[in-house]
């Protein structure tokens, strides 16, 4: 169990997440600059970046009800 307020934890997914991607997109950098195949890391990416819309969406939805 944890400490964290709702908002805390809300706060720390967009955070985790919003890293995610950027690591994500330098995984995919490395990808081109060595000369392979991109697609099911763009993918990915998408995937990510759908999510993070869901977890910024959610955040705001806690600040608003607090």
């Amino acid at each position: 169990m944890t400490n964290e307020t709702k908002l805390e934890m809300g706060k720390r997914h967009v955070r985790e997440g919003k890293a995610r991607i950027a690591r994500q997109r330098e995984l995919i950098n490395e990808l081109t600059r060595d000369g392979h195949r991109t697609e099911a890391a763009r993918r990915l990416l998408e995937e990510f970046e759908a999510v993070q819309l869901q977890l910024d969406a959610h955040l705001d939805f806690l600040r608003r009800s607090n």
